[in-house]
């Protein structure tokens, strides 16, 4: 009878060496403002509704002006927050509140104070004023 023959030991799978990833930039953050919605006012007409062209000029403003605070970019925290607020006929922010929180305060407080005491883009010709508007601002870190 023949001997048998041992078979050869596996060999264990040689591990990947790990590769370093290059250093990242620190993330900028993304600020985008989608036009704002209208919100009913009991002072405004229901047939009338603010312009798009009035509601993109808010959002650019808005855009423009927003943003980040320098502590919560370091601490990585991301939200969104909205906004309610009426914009009387010269532009001004006559009320404003925060309908939901980001969870974070600092970003709280940096949407309250984008538009606190604001003048934002004044209505045209033909829109509603005062006018109401509910806004998201949204804070997001992309890498």
């Amino acid at each position: 009878m023949p001997t048998p023959t041992p078979l050869p030991k596996p060999t264990p799978p040689t591990p990947a060496k790990p590769t370093q990833a290059p250093e990242a930039a620190p993330p900028q953050p993304q600020r985008t403002a989608p036009p704002p919605q209208t919100s009913p006012n009991p002072s405004q007409n229901p047939s009338q509704n603010p312009s798009s062209s009035w509601r993109d000029s808010i959002a650019a403003w808005i855009d423009k002006h927003q943003t980040y605070p320098e502590a919560a970019r370091r601490a990585g925290t991301e939200g969104t927050t909205t906004l309610r607020f009426t914009l009387n006929e010269s532009g001004a922010v006559s009320e404003l509140t925060l309908q939901t929180s980001s969870g974070s305060d600092r970003l709280d407080r940096a949407s309250l104070d984008l538009l606190r005491g604001a003048t934002l883009p004044k209505p045209g010709a033909n829109d509603p004023a005062p006018a109401s508007f509910i806004v998201p601002l949204r804070y997001r870190l992309t890498p």
